[in-house]
Order: C-alpha cells, then sequence, then structure tokens
C-alpha cells in the first residue's frame, strides 16, 4: 500500500517557551490597542525583559531574525506606514483651538499672517511606520 503526501503541507513545531511567547502576544496587543508605535527591536528588548522576569537565562533564547520573523507571522503582524494626521486630531478640542487661533490672528495686519505648517525641524521625529495587525491613522510631525 503507497502513502500519498501533500508536497505543499507544511509541519508547524510548537513553540519552544509558550508563556514568553504568552506574554509577548498580550504585549503587542496592548501596544496595538494604544495605537503605540513600535517596531522588530521594541519587541525584541521586551521580548529579553520578559524572559528575564520569567528566570530564563540571557543564552536560551536567541531573539535573532528568523525568530522575529515567525513571531509575526504568528500574531499577523505586519509593517504599515503611517499616512496623515488623523490620529492627532481631537474633535472635541477644535472649536476652542480654533477659536484661540482667531483671537491670536486678529493682533496682526492679514498681509502679516502667512500659513506655514508645514515648515519644522524634525530631530525628534517618530518612525513613520508601525507593525499592527491593521492600518492605523499617523499623528502629526510635531
Amino acid at each position: 500500500m503507497k502513502v500519498e503526501t501533500n508536497e505543499t503541507s507544511v509541519r508547524h513545531k510548537a513553540v519552544k517557551f509558550p508563556l514568553l511567547e504568552q506574554a509577548l502576544s498580550y504585549w503587542v496587543e496592548q501596544v496595538t490597542a494604544a495605537a503605540v508605535e513600535f517596531n522588530e527591536h521594541l519587541i525584541k528588548e521586551k521580548g529579553k525583559e520578559f524572559a528575564k522576569l520569567l528566570g530564563m537565562h540571557e543564552n536560551e533564547m536567541q531573539f535573532s531574525n528568523g525568530w522575529i520573523q515567525k513571531f509575526k507571522k504568528r500574531n499577523q503582524l505586519r509593517v504599515y506606514r503611517l499616512h496623515g494626521e488623523a490620529g492627532s486630531v481631537s474633535i472635541e478640542r477644535l472649536p476652542e483651538a480654533r477659536r484661540k487661533l482667531k483671537e491670536i490672528i486678529s493682533q496682526f495686519n492679514p498681509d502679516d499672517v502667512y500659513n506655514a505648517d508645514e515648515t519644522g525641524l524634525f530631530f525628534r521625529m517618530t518612525p513613520n511606520q508601525t507593525l499592527a495587525k491593521r492600518r492605523n491613522a499617523g499623528k502629526k510631525l510635531v
């Protein structure tokens, strides 16, 4: 009797440290829900912290690039580029901010008022991409 094998089937290995995986997955969910930008390096550093808290030795777990790729795949994470400024707008505060702006502008001659909202020095600029399960709104670059 001949047994047929499916060449496209993939063998899934169990996670070696399930408690660490669970802690990191929960942390990723919390960070994602709070719309905080994060990257692979931050996941690796948080993984090292959790490993230490779980009493693991430094050489017991390697947070390699292969590990991070598999972790991202298991947690449905991918890199998204942040676009726009929708995430930085508070609709409730808009009328008050508009009133303050009109008050400030009224002190100047209209010929001396310019729009320079796209001008700035971004030496402390936040990243323009993040890991997430779905696209997030961008934030204003301050």
